[in-house]
């Protein structure tokens, strides 16, 4: 079917990179980030302001008290969806480089450009949440850098082994973090 999408003809145009971009903007308000749980809950108890007399949702209580367990649906959510984020931008840099390689025309290389800025600036983004909240240590003064991070997934994987692959050092993290900014 010529009018169905497929990766043969999509994305076939800047404006089909512009709609990838935006669902990965949109991550941004997953309910594990933006939407809910980052903004509402995480940053808020991570701030120590919260009033601990309530105590009504123990996960709510243990993020106040810098003692969240494994199971904590918040954490949870907001790892999937930082993934979630990464992926997208991941899949959005391979296409961008397949559109330039095959359909892209001269007076669309700005546009393209600018696109590509935006996805591996997202991507900073995501992994930059990822590596603070998961990483095991900060890097202060130079120092702290060398213990584990979080894995570094740079390019599309087509199955789940591609996915299981070790954390990188916090080191590691914040050079892709810095090289995508």
């Amino acid at each position: 079917n010529p009018d169905a999408l497929s990766t043969a003809n999509y994305p076939g145009s800047v404006s089909d990179l512009e709609q990838l971009l935006t669902g990965v903007y949109g991550t941004q308000h997953a309910p594990g980030l933006y939407g809910h749980n980052m903004f509402g809950k995480i940053l808020y108890m991570w701030g120590h302001t919260a009033d601990l007399s309530w105590q009504g949702t123990p996960t709510w209580i243990a993020l106040a008290q810098n003692n969240s367990q494994p199971n904590d649906g918040f954490l949870n959510s907001t790892w999937q969806d930082s993934w979630k984020g990464v992926q997208r931008a991941n899949t959005l840099l391979e296409n961008i480089q397949t559109y330039r390689e095959e359909s892209a025309k001269e007076s669309e290389k700005m546009a393209v450009d600018y696109i590509e800025g935006q996805a591996l600036f997202l991507r900073a983004w995501f992994y930059q949440y990822l590596v603070n909240i998961w990483g095991e240590s900060f890097i202060i003064d130079g120092q702290g850098g060398d213990t584990k991070g979080v894995p570094l997934i740079t390019e599309v994987s087509s199955n789940l082994t591609e996915t299981q692959i070790p954390r990188s050092t916090v080191r590691q993290v914040w050079d892709l973090i810095i090289s995508d900014f």
